[in-house]
């Protein structure tokens, strides 16, 4: 496409241009030296500038890498995302199954995680992305020195619903008072989530 429009240039400029016709003849033959280069009558000494370097492995190696980012995107500039469901699903099952949740006699242990995870790297920045559908626990202890055990899921947790403290809360089964126990449980569950989320924006 380049030589194409070359030549049409050059016969343009001839075209307007009185030339013998052994001139004529070599202007229209004439080839660009380079294709890293506009020009063949560029100055043979600028023309060195645009020669390709080879990059030396050792040097790329040890080149600034971005955290977390993959080594063909060093700097972190060329979106990437980075699956993290399996470190977000354990690392959920391990701040919820602190024993006893903080302020109150109260033990979870989760069942499932259901959901996916991951890191987004556009421009340099990450960005956390989650969406747990379902997060199943059983749970045991007494709340004012009543006994009580059950099931719970959290469901639709994800960065808005976190945010705006609007995920659900179901019991699935309590042998004790719901509110009580809801009560009790919904403000040390936020504090092991504000954990994860925590330990989810180091990574």
């Amino acid at each position: 496409m380049f030589a194409r429009l070359l030549l049409i240039s050059l016969k343009s400029r001839i075209g307007t241009v009185k030339m013998s016709e052994p001139e004529k003849a070599g202007v229209l033959n004439a080839k660009a030296k380079s294709s890293y280069y506009h020009f063949g009558t560029t100055d043979p000494e600028t023309a060195k500038a645009y020669v390709p370097q080879k990059i030396d492995p050792a040097a790329a190696a040890n080149a600034s890498k971005a955290d977390g980012v993959s080594s063909w995107n060093a700097n972190g500039t060329t979106w990437e995302d980075r699956d993290m469901t399996d470190w977000a699903k354990a690392t959920v099952k391990q701040v919820l199954g602190a024993s006893p949740l903080e302020g109150c006699n109260i033990e979870l242990s989760v069942v499932s995680v259901e959901g996916e995870a991951s890191i987004v790297y556009s421009r340099g920045k990450p960005r956390i992305g989650y969406d747990f559908t379902s997060v199943k626990c059983t749970f045991k202890g007494d709340i004012n020195g009543d006994s009580a055990t059950g099931e719970i899921e959290i469901v639709d947790l994800d960065e808005s619903s976190f945010n705006d403290e609007d995920y659900e809360i179901n019991f699935e089964a309590c042998s004790s008072d719901k509110s009580k126990v809801r009560k009790a449980i919904k403000e040390p569950i936020h504090g092991c989530l504000s954990e994860f989320v925590a330990l989810f924006k180091k990574q």
